[in-house]
């Protein structure tokens, strides 16, 4: 069974991924960082606000993100070959943990852009979510293909050693999780989240 704290390392994989994508489509930084917070948000759990102030301010996000979610359906529906408007719809949906409507965006994406190893991640990390955390073998599938065109991507290599735990061998897991943070730049996000499911491994 997967921890909150699992669950929580896949969120913020899932984020570091999509910031690298939308920045890689040439998203404002202002607009990525918009997109991505929900995650970091839910990730930390700091959207479980308390007090008036917390209360406002959760309906104030939840309004922005109401016309947010607007402005968005109405670009996937007027430009069906828009896949970035359908990233960050799905992104959307993911932060609110719809994960079975974000689920089908991203499967779109993925023939829209000729399967883009990226977004096949992110289409297989939002199976992941959408199974409460478990690396389904649809998801594996998706992590198979984007690592057959990119053998390093850390999402895909993350996942697949995140499969290979779950079905009993967190040792070789934990061999995949260490080359991946040795292999990754000094500051890398997952560094840290790599050293979390080290943490987890161990208790």
């Amino acid at each position: 069974m997967m921890t909150y704290g699992m669950v929580t390392l896949v969120l913020l994989a899932a984020t570091a991924l999509l910031w690298a994508l939308l920045r890689r489509a040439r998203l404002s930084t202002t607009s990525c960082a918009g997109l991505c917070l929900v995650f970091a948000l839910m990730a930390g759990g700091s959207y479980a606000m308390l007090g008036n102030h917390g209360v406002i301010e959760r309906e104030r996000q939840q309004a922005a993100q109401a016309d947010e979610e607007e402005r968005l359906l109405k670009l996937v529906n007027d430009e069906p070959g828009n896949v970035q408007a359908m990233l960050e719809l799905g992104a959307l949906y993911q932060g609110q943990e719809q994960h079975a409507r974000a689920t089908p965006l991203f499967r779109q994406a993925v023939v829209l852009s000729n399967g883009d190893p990226e977004i096949i991640s992110l289409y297989g990390e939002s199976l992941v979510l959408e199974a409460g955390g478990k690396v389904t073998e649809d998801a594996k599938k998706a992590f198979d293909m984007a690592l057959l065109q990119d053998p390093k991507q850390p999402q895909g290599r993350f996942f697949e050693a995140l499969y290979v735990m779950q079905h009993g061998e967190p040792m070789k897991a934990m061999q995949v999780f260490k080359q991946l943070r040795k292999e990754l730049p000094e500051g890398h996000p997952m560094k840290e989240w790599l050293d979390g499911m080290a943490a987890s491994v161990g208790r």
